[in-house]
């Protein structure tokens, strides 16, 4: 399992929480302390992918990566994000 905090935005920030576990392949992201995805991600892309923000909006894409370790590909407006 991984847990991982990054803000997103300039003006408008935003604290996102994600947790993933490679095992039950179940990825979780909170906006600010709000729970706004809880989904098993058996798609064959293996990600989740929401918008985060009002007035400032940013696209949000989780990749759980396959193998043994857990491990997440996080992007945001198209940008990987070095965690």
């Amino acid at each position: 399992m991984v847990n991982v905090s990054l803000q997103v935005g300039e003006k408008e920030k935003h604290a996102v929480r994600i947790t993933a576990c490679s095992l039950s392949e179940n990825i979780k992201v909170s906006v600010d302390g709000n729970l706004v995805c809880n989904t098993n991600v058996v798609n064959p892309s293996r990600s989740v992918q929401l918008e985060v923000g009002e007035q400032e909006k940013h696209s949000l894409k989780v990749v759980l990566k396959e193998g043994i370790v857990c491990t997440l590909e996080i992007y945001v407006d198209d940008k990987l994000q070095s965690i």
